[in-house]
């Protein structure tokens, strides 16, 4: 049966929150408290009774009546908040906040719930920003041979054995078809060096995309009109937070020597974080509406060939986890593509 209830008033606060004021009958209250009664009688222990035979009046001495009504006001949230988020139909993005503010035998029930919501997002004219971007001329990209020739002597360095005798110069090998060999699948020295000039080429093509990009996000974010949820910029700090540890244990350290090293607190980073966080926030909101706006969507057989490719280097990932991931980035990809086709 539905359970009953009536919102008295709702609050929009700062930050896309609402605080809704909610109140049970006090017939509710007395529905819930035979239960509580009989949940806590379950688990206190009493000389000469069984448990969950402890008669009413004892239990009540035994533990007070306050105990009893913090227990039905639990289960009475736990029944009735539910209902009431399904009722409005409101996009949620936490679990509500729930403070009880009037409990008493014989009256109603009244509590509010603190509840954050998908925020409304007001979109620029993110085809102009990125025409305007997009527009901007940028340097043709140049491979000389002293590139080239730099790139291969910084592998030769790599590739060098240890020196003998301390305070030795390494030797370094020479560019011939053996060391090549090494490097990949080459057809000659020749060969290696129209292709490593290709990929420097490449490179600095790459650089200069993510430059753009850079640029159109960062115009994105500063015309864009969120009122940014709290619960989006700590979801993105604990996600920067569990990347950044895992680099630092990938190099063979202990996070909490290192905060020692930096003479800095966990605290500390997230206060130095929460700008780019609150910037990553806006950013993937403004990509989930143009993305809504352009019907932007990956494809499936794509979706599910990346999920698969994760799944085998992280074989304990959550598959949902995994796939709700991938398609936020192949989205996010096809957003910047959609964005640099803007000329």
């Amino acid at each position: 049966m539905k359970p009953e209830y009536k919102i008295t008033a709702t609050n929009k606060l700062p930050h896309s929150e609402v605080e809704i004021t909610v109140e049970l009958p006090a017939t509710a209250l007395d529905e819930y408290r035979k239960k509580a009664i009989t949940a806590l009688g379950k688990e206190v222990a009493m000389d000469g009774f069984r448990k969950g035979h402890v008669p009413e009046n004892v239990l009540v001495s035994k533990i007070g009546e306050g105990r009893i009504l913090e227990e039905a006001a639990e289960l009475a949230l736990q029944n009735v908040t539910p209902a009431i988020l399904a009722d409005e139909k409101m996009d949620f993005i936490t679990q509500p906040k729930v403070a009880v503010t009037k409990l008493a035998t014989g009256n109603p029930i009244e509590f509010k719930l603190t509840i954050a919501l998908m925020p409304e997002v007001g979109l620029p004219d993110y085809k102009k920003i990125a025409k305007e971007e997009m527009a901007k001329k940028v340097e043709e990209v140049v491979v000389t041979d002293e590139d080239v020739e730099k790139v291969i002597e910084d592998i030769r360095k790599r590739m060098a054995p240890l020196p003998e005798k301390e305070g030795e110069e390494p030797k370094l090998p020479e560019l011939n078809e053996e060391l090549i060999k090494q490097l990949g699948k080459f057809e000659d020295v020749a060969d290696f060096k129209i292709k490593l000039n290709e990929n420097i080429k490449q490179e600095r093509l790459n650089q200069q995309r993510e430059k753009k990009r850079i640029g159109i996000a960062e115009d994105l974010v500063l015309e864009c009109k969120i009122d940014l949820p709290e619960a989006f910029v700590e979801q993105e700090i604990a996600l920067m937070l569990a990347r950044f540890k895992d680099d630092i244990s990938r190099m063979g350290l202990k996070f909490d020597e290192y905060l020692k090293h930096i003479k800095k607190t966990e605290e500390d980073l997230r206060k130095d974080w929460r700008v780019d966080a609150e910037k990553k926030a806006k950013l993937e909101l403004v990509f989930v509406e143009i993305a809504k706006a352009e019907k932007i969507k990956p494809e499936e057989e794509k979706v599910s060939k990346e999920v698969e490719h994760l799944i085998e280097h992280y074989p304990t990932a959550d598959k949902d986890r995994a796939r709700a991931y991938i398609i936020k980035q192949l989205t996010q990809d096809l957003v910047f593509e959609f964005l640099e086709s803007q000329k």
